[in-house]
This record gives C-alpha cells, structure tokens and sequence, in this order.
C-alpha cells in the first residue's frame, strides 16, 4: 500500500485529537439491552412518524414493554429519547469512522479511511443512518429541543465535518475545501444509491466506497484524477 511522502499535518491531526477526546469522555454504552433497543426504536419512529405524531406509548408498543417501564428509563419522556438517541448515534458513528485510524497515518490514508468507513456505516448501519439523517432534516431542532442542546448537537457535528475538511483542505492546493469537503461527504451519506440495496451496480460495501472515494478523488485532486483515467 503506497502513501504519502509526508506525514498529515497538525491541523487535521488536531481535528482528529479533538474527536478522540470528546468520545473518551463518552464511553459506548452496550448494545442490545432494553435502553439501546428504546433509543433506536423511539429515533426510528421519531423520523417515521414526526416527533409531535410519536408519543411514548407508541415506543413502549414497539419495543414491547408497558410506557410506565419508558418512563422508568426516561423520566424526561419524548424530549430526553431524543437527545440520548442523537447523541448515541452520532458517537457510535464517530467511533466507527474513527476506530482504525492512527494519528500518524498519512493524510492521504486518513481520508480514504474515514470515507470508507463512512460508506460502511451508511450501508451496514442503514436504519440508524437514515433515522439521523432524516431527524435532522425533519426536525427544526430549535424548535423542538432546548437551543443549547441544538448548539451542542451541531458542534458534535462540526467534530467531523470540520476534521474532513482538513483532510481535503491540505490535500488540494485549490480552494473551496469546505465545498469540496461537504460534497464528499453527501456522496457518503447517499452511499446506498450505488449499493444493490439501493437499487445500485455494486454488490459490497466495499465497491461502492472504491466508487466513492474516485468521485472524491475527482473532488479533492481533479488533474490527477484526470491523468489517471487517461491512462
């Protein structure tokens, strides 16, 4: 495997850094108990049905227990499923994208990885994906949560964002890499387009991230990427 010459600068390896430490502060929570299975069910019927049309009796139905048991878990009701299940979604993400990556890896494998990752987790994780996806599409989180809590739900997304566009921006000597960058991105996030789940060629979440990150290449080194075709 060939990488760069040189190794990826501070500025993404600070971006990095800070996405390690907040999920330091935030250990996993363990998957399949009765708490994970209530937040992924209410953020699935909170995307499906609007958070006003969902009610907690609607979650306790789903998940199969009584709503006097929901509230046991989560005395806040509607509003606390819908911080905690955003909250863990978006940090399990992180943590999937983040997971193989070393803090000295070259910028070049850095970005191939995350996008990678990224396709991967958009295919293997698909409901979770789309129920974030069209949370935040769905909802006006100022309306429907606290505006701290939007503040804090964004900047946890800026983590990310904020760390591809580094990647992208000491890549490219062109500008635009925040554009660029969030291009990229919404090429990951509608990974499934390509994928045979979704009506796509390719077979394996592995081809369609090979897809991806040309199309990212054409983004971020457009005359390479053209010499390349070429020959």
């Amino acid at each position: 495997m060939s990488h760069d010459a040189k190794s990826a600068p501070s500025d993404s390896r600070e971006h990095l850094l800070r996405i390690l430490f907040h999920l330091s502060k935030t250990p996993a929570k363990p998957s399949g108990n009765t708490r994970e299975r209530i937040l992924s069910t209410a953020i699935v019927l909170f995307a499906g049905r609007g958070y006003a049309g969902t009610s907690m009796r609607h979650v306790a139905t789903r998940v199969g227990i009584k709503a006097a048991s929901l509230y046991a878990h989560f005395p806040d009701g509607k509003e606390q499923l819908l911080r905690e299940g955003l909250d863990e979604i978006f940090d399990a993400f992180l943590r999937f994208v983040t997971q193989p990556l070393a803090t000295d890896a070259d910028t070049t494998e850095q970005l191939r990885i995350v996008l990678g990752r990224h396709v991967h987790w958009q295919l293997q994780f698909a409901d979770k994906a789309a129920a974030w996806d069209t949370a935040l599409e769905q909802f006006s989180l100022d309306d429907e949560l606290p505006n701290d809590y939007a503040v804090e739900l964004r900047s946890r997304q800026e983590l990310y964002h904020s760390y591809v566009m580094a990647l992208v921006g000491e890549l490219s000597d062109m500008p635009g890499a925040r554009e660029r960058a969030l291009a990229i991105l919404a090429l990951c996030d509608r990974a499934k387009l390509w994928h045979v789940s979704g009506g796509g060629s390719r077979a394996t979440a592995d081809e369609v991230a090979a897809f991806i990150w040309s199309m990212a290449m054409c983004l971020v080194k457009p005359e390479e990427a053209v010499t390349a075709e070429r020959s």
